[in-house]
């Protein structure tokens, strides 16, 4: 595993852990990886590891009661802090980098945010990546469940509600097993308040999907049981982006960045960003 520097930095008054690797040289580009609910950025050390050998620089950081950040573990109280802390961590790398082409990459509901954020606000990016992320709501879901989601939400915003169905992260034994045994990943029920501010973020994200217009490169498990792939085909269909590129991976569950065929992704990764970054290395 690639050993990263780590640092704090400030957004919303608060101190959020961050960490980063670096290649040996100046980078010919940094990724920025914006983790899922419940995990944090230190998941990313190994495709941080395949990319640093490549010339490029990896960032991450943990929200606020996630990972080695303080706060109530596992809650989302307000989604636009995510959003929020997505902003001002990108600003403060760009001040730092002023020259350096940035890309995006958000995992899960890491996605979502990363969808909310360049929706929302303007940033010299280069592009994004969407890794299993959830971008829309499931039509799988009821009338029923996403109304009683806002309800109690708003109402029992603790009340613990459920937990993620087992051994869906990897179908990698030993990956699955790393990820339940991570004490840095929270592992207990998901809140009302959290699962209402998912939904919400879902549902604004659902009708953004057109104004995406940056380069867009999307990943997804053809099996993945926590993130409809679905997700993955709307926004590959719906972005405005003319440089957009699809992979859907069959037989392989959530964590695209963990499963069995992790090695052909961090590839799909690392030349999707040669290919964007040739000019400027």
């Amino acid at each position: 595993m690639t050993r990263s520097k780590t640092f704090q930095f400030r957004s919303r008054g608060k101190l959020l852990f961050a960490q980063k690797w670096w290649p040996k040289d100046y980078p010919r580009a940094v990724v920025i990886f914006v983790h899922s609910w419940a995990e944090h950025s230190g998941r990313y050390a190994d495709i941080s590891g395949h990319l640093t050998k490549q010339g490029y620089a990896t960032y991450g950081f943990d929200f606020e009661g996630h990972g080695q950040s303080e706060g109530f573990r596992g809650a989302i109280f307000n989604f636009q802090q995510w959003v929020t802390d997505v902003n001002a961590f990108v600003a403060s790398i760009q001040s730092e980098l002023r020259s350096v082409p940035i890309f995006l990459c958000g995992f899960g509901m890491g996605g979502c945010a990363v969808a909310y954020a360049i929706t929302a606000e303007h940033h010299e990016i280069e592009g994004v990546i969407f890794a299993a992320s959830g971008l829309v709501v499931s039509k799988k879901l009821s009338k029923f469940k996403i109304l009683m989601s806002w309800l109690l939400g708003g109402l029992l915003p603790k009340w613990p509600i459920s937990l993620l169905p087992p051994n869906q992260m990897s179908s990698v034994t030993s990956e699955q097993k790393h990820y339940d045994e991570d004490p840095l990943v929270y592992h207990g029920y998901m809140n009302a308040g959290t699962a209402k501010e998912l939904l919400l973020a879902n549902l604004h994200i659902g009708q953004k999907l057109g104004s995406i217009d940056v380069p867009m490169l999307v990943l997804h498990g053809a099996e993945d049981g926590l993130v409809s792939p679905e997700g993955a085909t709307a926004v590959y269909t719906q972005a405005a982006s003319l440089d957009k590129t699809l992979h859907l991976y069959p037989k392989i569950l959530h964590d695209v960045f963990h499963e069995n065929n992790r090695l052909e992704v961090f590839e799909h990764v690392r030349t999707w960003l040669d290919a964007r970054t040739k000019e400027q290395w």
